[in-house]
């Protein structure tokens, strides 16, 4: 659990602290920061991977590549040092200092740290980063290694999640994620049963509501490391369909797997780091996975979400009303980038228990509004 990250001369955030809670839902227009956030997370947990001491920045790896240090040093830096003051669980504090000032650009380079270095590793342990940039729908997924398998990592873009759900479909999903009646839109009998708390049933209930009907079925292939994904569909005049590719289904069925499958298997105090899960999904689907992001949170799972969608987001509040999450639990951060200055400024609405935020800013989730004014003018 992170509870608090200061960050200075990264990028378009010149000096910024930010409080986090379970579910950090990060909005705003494009370019002003949100993935920023993200990026310093998954830059410190990609430095003490490769530099346990943390001692060393990777600007370039497994989970980030950033470029060279003059991509990521803020034009209106006051000097050339890049900071990062995290805090951790039983308030760990570690700070995190690294000079940009070599006059070739490199990218890694060395600083020095103030803290337990130990419990900041611990905290970050059970990581996943699943960027926008996901598995789209083709014939073969790539299996993970033994030791991607024993971390149970999904990928950045998700391409073990097939490999995956086909070594883990008899995992049982945690009661507080698994879908229930009132979280359906569909009635019962279009939908498949969920009776079941296995991985592969839920995953498919929890992806029917986004196609009713949809059914996921996946097989390894050893001999070429390759894993392949299908899906059938239910109905009421014929029990199930002939097995249909991914690619005759649409993008966002596959493209969603890896958000789903990550919620539904992350272990309480781990961290999830996710882009705009909602692409591709219509709205209903995208409202669901809000819900799901709710169950996760309110079940132990730190999460960080960037979303440009108010779908998703209004299923984050009915979760709150519904008291499926707390209100406490949810932090909204709502990023602006000054036009003056270039530098990130925040602005928090704070969702109350309603499902109602307390300030609704200016270009915060506005657009349907100001178009039916527009429009009924």
């Amino acid at each position: 659990m992170i509870n608090n990250l200061e960050v200075k001369n990264f990028k378009s955030i010149v000096n910024q602290e930010f409080k986090f809670k379970g579910l950090n839902v990060l909005t705003g227009l494009n370019g002003s920061g949100k993935s920023s956030v993200l990026q310093v997370l998954a830059l410190i947990k990609q430095s003490l991977n490769y530099s346990p001491n943390g001692e060393k920045l990777f600007l370039s790896g497994d989970l980030v590549s950033l470029g060279k240090s003059n991509d990521i040093l803020s034009e209106e830096a006051s000097n050339e040092d890049v900071v990062f003051k995290i805090n951790s669980e039983d308030n760990n504090a570690v700070e995190l200092t690294y000079d940009f000032s070599p006059s070739v650009a490199q990218d890694s380079l060395r600083g020095t740290k103030i803290g337990d270095i130990k419990k900041l590793q611990e905290a970050l342990h059970n990581l996943q980063y699943i960027q926008a940039d996901r598995i789209s729908p083709k014939n073969l997924y790539p299996q993970a290694s033994t030791i991607n398998r024993d971390l149970g990592w999904l990928g950045c873009n998700g391409e073990f999640t097939i490999d995956y759900i086909n070594q883990n479909e008899d995992f049982t999903v945690s009661d507080m994620r698994v879908m229930k009646d009132e979280f359906s839109s569909l009635d019962p009998t279009r939908r498949h049963s969920v009776a079941t708390k296995i991985l592969k049933d839920q995953i498919t209930a929890w992806i029917q509501e986004i196609s009713p009907g949809a059914e996921i079925y996946t097989q390894n292939f050893d001999n070429i490391d390759s894993a392949t994904l299908s899906f059938k569909y239910n109905s009421l005049s014929k029990r199930k369909s002939a097995d249909r590719r991914p690619t005759n289904v649409g993008y966002g069925l596959t493209y969603s797997l890896p958000i789903i499958t990550s919620c539904l298997t992350a272990k309480p105090k781990s961290i999830l780091l996710l882009e705009n899960p909602e692409a591709h999904l219509h709205p209903r689907g995208q409202l669901k996975l809000g819900i799901l992001l709710a169950l996760c949170a309110q079940d132990g799972v730190q999460i960080f979400v960037e979303t440009h969608s108010d779908h998703l987001l209004n299923g984050i509040r009915l979760a709150t009303k519904n008291l499926l999450i707390n209100s406490e639990n949810v932090e909204v951060f709502y990023f602006e980038r000054n036009y003056e200055t270039g530098i990130t400024e925040i602005i928090y609405p704070s969702l109350q228990k309603n499902g109602r935020f307390l300030k609704w800013p200016e270009g915060f989730f506005d657009e349907w509004e100001k178009a039916l004014d527009e429009l009924l003018s």
